[in-house]
């Protein structure tokens, strides 16, 4: 019997699924997690006996993980932006630079404020592209620059903290895909005035919920904490409030977790780097897919996402789409990514800068994120290529061509 795809009838290559993400919490977590939930209340003490103790220890071990002298637990990634954003107070006027390839929650918060600036993306990273910031820079205008981890690398993130030290202009980094992603020695977080990161359930670094802040500015530190412990300082009395702010505190339950998987990420991040290393030389450059290289100052990629191009043109003129789905059917998670760039969508039409983004629109019509779990099972490389090999040697009995 001839050999058939899974999307028709065929025997998958990859049958069993993919393991639950985050992992399992150890035995030492769920432990320490059941005595934070059933504490008894002790005399004279608040309610919630253990409150903010867990998220201090996240905290002490994420700055020490990341080199900054501080890290502030919030409520979620969007959260850490939004309180970077409004503790620098920007001026009114003000343009914020950012990738036209992103998600909304980059700049949900700047938008609401000022102009948005949205560039175009390195072609071979699609992280925001140093020489376009270098040129929006020169304008004389911009009062901030946000830039994305995209996928888990900081490409570029030197080059961009030197312009904008030139121009007394902060950068923030949002590195909710790049929990301990290496360039040039240093740590994502560590580059900009701040860097803001996703805890998610989803994330490489996951609490189920909630984000973080990093920053070695003891000023934008106090400023943060204050709007995030609903305008208290640190280590202060209970009702001692001192300015305006909001409750954005990562949840206890949330930093426990956090907390001891970030004992295992270092392990979780080699492994999916290799892979994806291994995973580049055998797809190459003229196959159905070619991935995304890392920058080449990036000693570590995490590959929150694991990047590629479609290329149709490899896969018989099968559709992307239909791509996507013959791939699924094999047993290999995989998604489209973005649909558009963020200069095309509605809440963001009316205060982005008309500019010329190709490389971005490229990306969101050709790229192909692979799911990063099938970097960390065994054989997964392996399944992978055998996936990819037998759609583009069936393609034709897929149909939906160049749609």
């Amino acid at each position: 019997m001839s050999e058939r795809l899974a999307l028709r009838g065929g025997t998958p290559v990859r049958s069993e699924a993919l393991p639950r993400w985050p992992p399992a919490p150890s035995e030492e977590a769920l432990q320490e997690l059941e005595e934070l939930l059933t504490a008894p209340a002790v005399p004279g003490k608040p309610r919630a006996p253990w409150q903010m103790e867990q998220k201090r220890r996240f905290e002490e071990a994420f700055a020490a993980y990341c080199g900054t002298c501080h890290a502030i637990g919030v409520s979620s990634g969007t959260s850490a932006l939004d309180l970077v954003v409004e503790a620098l107070d920007l001026p009114a006027d003000g343009v914020v630079v950012a990738a036209n390839y992103g998600h909304p929650s980059t700049v949900q918060r700047a938008a609401t404020r000022h102009r948005l600036r949205l560039l175009d993306v390195d072609p071979h990273t699609l992280c925001l592209a140093p020489a376009e910031v270098e040129e929006a820079l020169g304008r004389g205008d911009v009062c901030c620059v946000l830039t994305t981890h995209f996928a888990g690398q900081p490409a570029g993130a030197r080059a961009l903290a030197e312009l904008c030290a030139t121009a007394g202009v902060p950068l923030v980094e949002d590195a909710a895909h790049a929990h301990g992603a290496l360039a040039e020695g240093r740590r994502a977080g560590s580059f900009g005035l701040a860097g803001c990161f996703s805890l998610h359930g989803t994330k490489n670094l996951a609490g189920g919920e909630g984000g973080a802040v990093t920053t070695s500015d003891p000023e934008l530190q106090r400023k943060i904490w204050r709007l995030h412990d609903i305008g208290r300082d640190p280590g202060s009395a209970p009702y001692d409030f001192v300015a305006r702010g909001g409750n954005h505190r990562l949840s206890e339950p949330c930093a426990l977790l956090a907390r001891h998987h970030l004992l295992r990420l270092e392990a979780e991040n080699r492994r999916r780097c290799d892979a994806a290393e291994r995973l580049r030389r055998e797809l190459g450059d003229d196959g159905p897919l070619r991935l995304q290289a890392p920058g080449g100052e990036v000693e570590r990629h995490v590959y929150h996402l694991v990047p590629a191009r479609y290329q149709p043109e490899a896969c018989g003129g099968l559709s992307r789409k239909r791509f996507l789905l013959a791939l699924a059917a094999e047993g290999i998670a995989a998604q489209a990514g973005w649909p558009s760039v963020l200069s095309r969508l509605e809440p963001f039409v009316a205060v982005a800068e008309p500019y010329e983004t190709p490389v971005a629109e490229a990306a969101c019509r050709e790229s192909l994120w692979l799911d990063q779990r099938l970097l960390l099972v065994d054989d997964g490389v392996e399944q992978i290529l055998e996936a990819v090999d037998k759609v583009r040697r069936l393609a034709g009995t897929v149909g939906g061509r160049r749609r």
